[in-house]
């Protein structure tokens, strides 16, 4: 909905980064304890979450829809295979989550320097990777058997019809 919104509107591109940056300063200094332990993952401070992640979110479509008007596409290939893979990272990024704390992931590391930073982006590689997999995998064969299978159910439903 945001997407479609701007994609209609313009935005003053200033008027939007510096709002974000604000709203984005004030999110992370009430949240910055809690930002690379798990009590964000895991529920608690569930509204802190939503309005971190949910403004983070809004603001990055809002910006690379602006972006897009303006002419510039980043990575156009790529972008539409995520793009393709959103609704597979949506549905498995909480259990991969999960696996990561369940399978001790950040104990494994935690001797690392700056291994919080290495666990973030160990998390968002492998989630994007895994929805990419399953989306090539399951989601591309599934979608392509189905059109089959309604195609031939349609033919063979006006067959019986007539």
């Amino acid at each position: 909905m945001i997407g479609a919104f701007f994609d209609k509107y313009r935005i003053n591109f200033k008027l939007l980064f510096t709002t974000s940056f604000i709203v984005f300063s004030t999110l992370l200094f009430l949240t910055y304890s809690d930002l690379f332990s798990w009590k964000l993952i895991f529920g608690f401070k569930s509204i802190q979450r939503v309005a971190l992640m949910g403004s983070i979110s809004a603001v990055l479509v809002i910006a690379l829809v602006e972006l897009e008007k303006r002419g510039w596409q980043f990575f156009p290939k790529y972008s539409l295979l995520v793009g393709g893979a959103s609704y597979s990272l949506y549905l498995s990024h909480t259990i991969i989550l999960l696996a990561f704390y369940f399978f001790g992931v950040r104990d494994f590391i935690s001797g690392v320097e700056n291994y919080k930073l290495l666990l973030m982006l160990l998390v968002i590689v492998f989630i994007i990777v895994y929805s990419i997999l399953h989306y090539k995998i399951i989601e591309q064969p599934l979608l392509k058997l189905s059109k089959k299978y309604k195609k031939d159910f349609h033919n063979w439903w006006s067959m019986e019809r007539n």
